[in-house]
Protein backbone atom coordinates (compact mmCIF):
# COMPACT_ATOMS: atom_id res chain seq x y z
CA UNK A 1 0.00 0.00 0.00
CA UNK A 2 2.80 2.45 0.69
CA UNK A 3 4.39 1.32 -2.03
CA UNK A 4 1.50 2.33 -4.27
CA UNK A 5 0.98 5.23 -2.41
CA UNK A 6 4.41 6.69 -3.32
CA UNK A 7 3.83 5.64 -7.07
CA UNK A 8 0.48 7.68 -7.13
CA UNK A 9 2.30 10.70 -5.33
CA UNK A 10 5.18 10.94 -7.96
CA UNK A 11 2.92 10.31 -10.43
CA UNK A 12 0.78 13.55 -9.47
CA UNK A 13 4.13 15.08 -9.15
CA UNK A 14 5.44 14.30 -12.32
CA UNK A 15 1.89 15.42 -13.80
CA UNK A 16 1.76 18.67 -11.65
CA UNK A 17 5.41 19.73 -12.89
CA UNK A 18 4.24 19.05 -16.71
CA UNK A 19 1.30 21.46 -16.11
CA UNK A 20 3.25 23.92 -14.54
CA UNK A 21 6.13 23.56 -17.66
CA UNK A 22 3.66 23.77 -20.01
CA UNK A 23 1.93 26.81 -18.39
CA UNK A 24 5.10 28.67 -18.09
CA UNK A 25 5.78 28.54 -21.78
CA UNK A 26 2.80 28.99 -23.44
CA UNK A 27 1.54 32.63 -23.71
CA UNK A 28 -1.37 34.59 -25.40
CA UNK A 29 1.23 36.58 -27.13
CA UNK A 30 2.39 36.92 -30.46
CA UNK A 31 4.44 34.53 -31.80
CA UNK A 32 8.22 35.19 -31.70
CA UNK A 33 8.81 37.23 -35.15
CA UNK A 34 9.35 34.79 -37.89
CA UNK A 35 12.45 34.03 -40.27
CA UNK A 36 11.37 35.88 -42.98
CA UNK A 37 10.39 39.12 -40.81
CA UNK A 38 14.24 38.54 -39.50
CA UNK A 39 15.17 38.67 -43.06
CA UNK A 40 13.47 41.70 -43.93
CA UNK A 41 14.66 43.62 -41.30
CA UNK A 42 17.94 42.79 -41.78
CA UNK A 43 17.43 44.02 -45.55
CA UNK A 44 15.62 47.46 -44.06
CA UNK A 45 18.74 47.61 -41.80
CA UNK A 46 21.44 47.24 -44.22
CA UNK A 47 19.50 49.82 -46.99
CA UNK A 48 19.39 52.10 -44.22
CA UNK A 49 23.42 51.97 -43.95
CA UNK A 50 24.03 52.03 -47.58
CA UNK A 51 24.59 55.78 -47.62
CA UNK A 52 22.68 56.18 -51.71
CA UNK A 53 24.31 59.73 -52.52
CA UNK A 54 28.18 58.36 -51.49
CA UNK A 55 30.24 57.33 -54.51
CA UNK A 56 31.77 53.84 -54.14
CA UNK A 57 35.11 52.95 -55.91
CA UNK A 58 34.77 49.25 -54.65
CA UNK A 59 31.54 47.70 -54.11
CA UNK A 60 30.66 43.87 -53.47
CA UNK A 61 28.68 43.92 -57.11
CA UNK A 62 30.89 46.19 -59.80
CA UNK A 63 28.45 47.84 -62.54
CA UNK A 64 28.41 46.26 -66.00
CA UNK A 65 27.61 47.14 -69.09
CA UNK A 66 24.67 45.53 -70.54
CA UNK A 67 25.14 42.78 -72.45
CA UNK A 68 29.03 42.31 -70.45
CA UNK A 69 32.63 43.12 -71.04
CA UNK A 70 32.18 41.64 -74.89
CA UNK A 71 29.19 43.78 -75.56
CA UNK A 72 30.72 46.81 -74.18
CA UNK A 73 34.14 46.59 -76.27
CA UNK A 74 31.67 45.98 -79.06
CA UNK A 75 30.26 49.38 -79.14
CA UNK A 76 33.14 51.00 -78.17
CA UNK A 77 34.65 49.30 -81.11
CA UNK A 78 31.52 50.45 -83.66
CA UNK A 79 31.25 53.84 -82.17
CA UNK A 80 34.93 55.37 -81.71
CA UNK A 81 36.09 57.23 -84.72
CA UNK A 82 39.93 57.91 -85.13
CA UNK A 83 40.11 61.46 -84.92
CA UNK A 84 41.83 62.69 -88.16
CA UNK A 85 44.41 64.86 -87.13
CA UNK A 86 45.30 62.63 -84.28
CA UNK A 87 45.30 59.71 -87.11
CA UNK A 88 47.61 62.15 -89.39
CA UNK A 89 50.32 63.42 -86.44
CA UNK A 90 50.46 59.45 -85.83
CA UNK A 91 48.95 59.53 -82.14
CA UNK A 92 48.43 55.88 -80.89
CA UNK A 93 48.17 55.24 -76.88
CA UNK A 94 45.88 55.12 -74.05
CA UNK A 95 43.13 57.86 -73.38
CA UNK A 96 41.96 57.00 -69.49
CA UNK A 97 38.40 58.18 -68.76
CA UNK A 98 36.46 57.68 -65.23
CA UNK A 99 32.83 58.41 -64.36
CA UNK A 100 29.90 57.60 -61.94
CA UNK A 101 27.20 55.17 -62.62
CA UNK A 102 24.64 56.21 -61.27
CA UNK A 103 21.70 54.19 -59.66
CA UNK A 104 19.42 54.21 -62.40
CA UNK A 105 22.55 52.89 -65.14
CA UNK A 106 22.99 56.85 -66.49
CA UNK A 107 26.18 57.83 -66.39
CA UNK A 108 27.95 61.48 -64.56
CA UNK A 109 30.57 63.33 -63.85
CA UNK A 110 33.03 61.86 -66.80
CA UNK A 111 37.08 62.53 -66.48
CA UNK A 112 39.98 62.31 -68.46
CA UNK A 113 42.35 60.81 -66.05
CA UNK A 114 45.06 60.18 -68.90
CA UNK A 115 45.21 62.23 -71.59
CA UNK A 116 46.41 61.11 -75.22
CA UNK A 117 45.42 64.11 -76.99
CA UNK A 118 42.61 66.79 -77.23
CA UNK A 119 41.02 65.17 -79.82
CA UNK A 120 41.06 61.73 -79.02
CA UNK A 121 40.31 62.50 -75.15
CA UNK A 122 37.15 64.34 -77.03
CA UNK A 123 35.91 61.14 -78.80
CA UNK A 124 36.34 58.89 -76.13
CA UNK A 125 34.18 61.33 -73.98
CA UNK A 126 31.75 61.34 -76.63
CA UNK A 127 31.14 57.39 -77.10
CA UNK A 128 31.27 57.59 -73.10
CA UNK A 129 28.31 59.46 -73.58
CA UNK A 130 26.35 57.23 -75.92
CA UNK A 131 26.87 54.52 -73.52
CA UNK A 132 24.86 56.16 -70.75
CA UNK A 133 21.78 54.31 -69.67
CA UNK A 134 23.29 51.36 -70.59
CA UNK A 135 24.40 49.83 -67.73
CA UNK A 136 23.54 47.62 -64.43
CA UNK A 137 25.15 50.08 -61.62
CA UNK A 138 26.99 48.37 -58.68
CA UNK A 139 25.71 47.25 -55.72
CA UNK A 140 26.52 46.90 -51.78
CA UNK A 141 24.69 44.62 -49.81
CA UNK A 142 21.79 44.27 -52.77
CA UNK A 143 21.44 48.23 -52.83
CA UNK A 144 21.94 49.60 -56.29
CA UNK A 145 24.27 52.63 -55.50
CA UNK A 146 26.71 55.16 -57.37
CA UNK A 147 30.45 53.71 -58.40
CA UNK A 148 32.94 55.07 -59.61
CA UNK A 149 34.36 53.34 -63.19
CA UNK A 150 37.60 53.49 -64.80
CA UNK A 151 37.95 52.78 -68.34
CA UNK A 152 40.90 52.62 -70.60
CA UNK A 153 40.54 53.29 -74.50
CA UNK A 154 43.20 51.98 -76.45
CA UNK A 155 43.88 54.04 -80.17
CA UNK A 156 46.09 52.17 -82.44
CA UNK A 157 46.68 53.14 -86.22
CA UNK A 158 46.22 50.10 -88.40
Amino acid sequence: MKKLMQTKTALIFSCFTCLLFTAACSTDEEPAITAQEQKQEREEITAEKADTSEIYAFVEQMPEFKGGEAAMLEFLGSNIKYPKAAQEAGVEGLTVLSFVVEKDGSITDIRTLKSLSPETDKEAIRVVKLMSGDWKPGSQNGVPVRTKYTLPIRYTIK
